[in-house]
């Protein structure tokens, strides 16, 4: 993944940067155009209605129980020893601490200064070894969608109480749709969608989920393949 994605995701989310073409904060469109436009120009206020596809995920969360055994007996097959765990319902065993513990006190400097918050994501995969943080020697692989989120406040001073995280594991599901659109021309901005059949699951051979979620969790590309990203030729 290059860091064009990155800084993409950044302007939208907290410039107020406007949108590609065809897209919206929650899903993206299939491009369509009128294939003939007699007029001599297109007009600033100018809208076109066809039939498409839509492209989105869905992201279902649920909050991590914690498990602490009483002997070793009961955390015989887990991936590891520890005092306690962060579980799922799907079969993932996450060894406490993981991430943020809320127990850091704001302050230092440079790449060492605690701010008032920290958070992690945690992907699933990591097969070449560039992810700090991964699930996959945590979860069962048919649970290779889940990811770890957690966040937390930081303490004021050293003296304060630990605050207590936010741990979620949640899982994608990537998704098309045919739907009606409609766009404003020349910007090709999204103004209304309906829906006209019921959402499908994405089928690995349309388009590459491990890929994508690969790179999301190792912050680089594995390999350069047109495609299977929008811009990562």
């Amino acid at each position: 993944m290059t860091a064009n994605f990155t800084y993409s995701a950044f302007g939208i989310t907290w410039l107020n940067e406007t949108l590609p073409p065809f897209m919206t904060p929650q899903y993206v469109l299939a491009p369509f155009k009128l294939e003939n436009n007699n007029s001599a120009s297109t007009f600033a206020s100018e809208n076109i209605t066809a039939t498409t596809r839509l492209y989105s995920v869905d992201i279902n969360c649920e909050p991590a129980t914690i498990f602490t055994p009483q002997n070793e007996s009961e955390v015989e097959d887990f991936p590891s020893i520890a005092e306690s765990y962060y579980m799922s319902s799907t079969g993932c065993r996450v060894t406490r601490p993981y991430g943020p513990t809320g127990n850091d006190t704001m302050g230092g400097v440079g790449v060492e200064e605690v701010k008032k918050y920290t958070s992690l994501y945690a992907g699933y995969n990591d097969d070449d070894g560039y992810a700090n943080y991964y699930m996959s020697q945590y979860c069962p692989r048919n649970a290779s969608r889940t990811f770890f989120a957690a966040f937390t406040e930081n303490k004021a001073k050293e003296s304060d109480p630990a605050k207590t995280p936010t741990v979620l594991f949640c899982n994608s599901t990537y998704y098309y749709q045919n739907v009606q659109a409609t766009v404003g021309v020349p910007d090709n901005n999204v103004i209304d969608m309906t829906a006209l059949g019921a959402a499908t699951e994405l089928p690995e051979d349309m388009f590459n989920v491990t890929d994508l979620e690969w790179q999301m969790n190792s912050a680089r590309q594995e390999s350069y393949v047109r495609g299977e990203i929008p811009g990562s030729d």
